[in-house]
């Protein structure tokens, strides 16, 4: 996949055609103890008058404090036992990382209702894409979901992919809607 040397592998800008995505897809699927967790969140589902719909970083907080107690989750209910988790989330620039820290460390302190706190070492740190083999290969599951989800030019939607990795999304007897997948969505939204 002729990606050049110091450039982050990218979804959107080296897996556009579908054989890449195939190959990406089949790469991906078997890389074992992969355990997948994605939060969806659709914005028109945030009331007009909630502080996430004006407030961007009120927004990317409370999205990644999802993601970080599904990852916690995740490590609570490991097989074989509880593992430790050290996170690391792709950098965005110029946003105000140090405010989402803060905001992980008030949940830490309320009693972490949804994670188990006590598996995170040390605070995440956000890292560029290049930095993190992980964070590359994020941003390919997102790909996949995004391309099953969101139609093409044609109305057509590409399900192939992440249905090749579906193995690694995590499940509770047997079902991934609230564990694989935390959706906040309007009704109806992942049924179409």
């Amino acid at each position: 996949m002729a990606v050049p040397i110091g450039k982050s592998l990218h979804w959107s800008e080296h897996v556009k055609r579908f054989p890449r995505r195939q190959f990406v897809a089949a790469q991906l699927a078997a890389v074992p103890g992969i355990v997948v967790n994605s939060v969806i969140f659709e914005k028109a589902a945030i009331p007009a008058e909630a502080e996430l719909r004006t407030d961007q970083v009120a927004f990317y907080n409370y999205v990644a404090g999802m993601v970080l107690e599904t990852i916690l989750q995740t490590a609570d209910e490991w097989p074989g036992g509880r593992r430790d988790v050290v996170a690391s989330f792709g950098h965005v620039r110029g946003f105000p990382h140090h405010e989402t820290l803060a905001y992980f460390e008030k949940k830490r302190a309320d009693g972490g209702r949804r994670g188990p706190w006590d598996l995170l070492r040390g605070m995440p740190r956000f890292l560029g894409a290049g930095q993190l083999d992980g964070l590359q290969a994020a941003d390919q599951y997102a790909g996949m979901l995004r391309a099953a989800l969101e139609p093409d030019e044609f109305g057509g939607f590409e399900h192939h992919h992440l249905m090749a990795v579906r193995h690694q999304i995590r499940r509770f007897e047997g079902e991934s809607l609230g564990y694989g997948f935390k959706v906040l969505a309007l009704p109806g939204t992942m049924e179409s």
